[in-house]
């Protein structure tokens, strides 16, 4: 469902039969809630840096700002009071009704959807559900907005709690059940993102999930170097990353690198890192989520940015940042600035 950006899957049996419908809502509900989301406030996982703008602002000021922080929506705010909410979809349609030059005010999504502070996690998606939207703005008791929830911020909260039920696993369990149980759980077999087990720069386990994004086989993976699956521009910060992990030091984590899959295909990748034993051996739990398609939605909104929509050309913005880049290049080598004009 993550991967694809579902909310339901039909069920069929051996035969391919239909045999019923499962939604995030029927997920959710047979989750073991108190070792996810029920206890879990919003207040503990929201975004406390509120992305937002003015009612009476430009559409490019709110493209701005996404593009900037990697956000898929700003708040729009009256005083401190949400008011409305601009998201790549209201992007998309002022183009299509070419207002792209039209004020916030007239583009924003309304009325913004609000919940109190005090929310859990798990009446948070209900009421995303209920009002169709991924999002939530979340305000103190006065109104105002204090901070942004997301579907995309409680599955990072799942993900984590996921990842300390293997590590506990990987703990607890003799070599015999560990190598078992990684092969044959279905929370590493049917898992959603792709988990690899890395002792010695080699991949020790790899799962179905991740050997489907990459259309490698497994023989193809388990043995070999981590490293050749990795670009060569990403392949010295995962190393870094890597070591720092199996020594037990902190990393900033995710990691955004690129990989490369069997038909040479280039994926980026959300990647996280995680110390654990393998083997009685220092090793490291790495997950990783494809992130390709969201890297595209930037690099378009990036383009927007910074080109004319009418004649596709270079905008003023764009030409202020050359600008600036090449002072800045010519103050660091010491040499002066020389501009020709044709």
């Amino acid at each position: 469902m993550v991967i694809n950006s579902l909310r339901r899957l039909v069920v069929v049996d051996d035969e391919h039969k239909v045999i019923g419908i499962v939604t995030q809502t029927d997920i959710i509900k047979n989750l073991s809630i108190d070792s996810f989301v029920s206890f879990k406030k919003a207040e503990q996982i929201m975004n406390r840096k509120i992305f937002a703008v003015g009612e009476n602002d430009t559409l490019a000021k709110a493209i701005s700002l996404m593009s900037d922080n990697r956000i898929s929506c700003v708040l729009v705010l009256k005083g401190n009071k949400p008011a409305g909410i601009i998201a790549e979809r209201d992007i998309t349609r002022a183009i299509a009704e070419d207002a792209i030059l039209n004020n916030i005010e007239n583009i924003m999504g309304s009325p913004v959807v609000t919940a109190n502070k005090d929310i859990n996690l798990y009446e948070a998606v209900k009421l995303m559900d209920e009002k169709s939207t991924r999002s939530l703005t979340i305000v103190d008791y006065n109104g105002e907005a204090i901070g942004i929830i997301t579907k995309s911020d409680i599955i990072k909260n799942l993900r984590a709690d996921y990842i300390a039920i293997l590590k506990n696993m990987l703990k607890e369990k003799s070599k015999a059940l560990v190598e078992s149980e990684l092969k044959y759980r279905t929370l590493v077999e049917q898992a959603l993102e792709g988990i690899m087990i890395v002792r010695d720069g080699l991949i020790q386990f790899v799962n179905p999930t991740l050997l489907k994004i990459l259309n490698y086989y497994e023989k193809e993976m388990v043995g070999k170097d981590i490293l050749r699956f990795f670009y060569p521009e990403s392949r010295e910060l995962f190393s870094e990353n890597l070591k720092k992990i199996i020594a037990c030091n902190s990393i900033e984590s995710p990691l955004e690198l690129r990989m490369v899959s069997k038909n040479e295909e280039g994926i980026y990748m959300d990647i996280l890192l995680t110390h654990i034993r393998f083997e009685d051996k220092p090793a490291a739990l790495v997950t990783l989520r494809d992130i390709t398609e969201r890297k595209k939605t930037e690099a378009e909104l990036q383009r927007l940015i910074i080109t004319d929509d009418l004649t596709g050309l270079f905008n003023q913005r764009y030409f202020y940042d050359v600008i600036t880049k090449e002072i800045e290049r010519a103050k660091r080598h010491n040499r002066a600035f020389v501009h020709a004009v044709s």
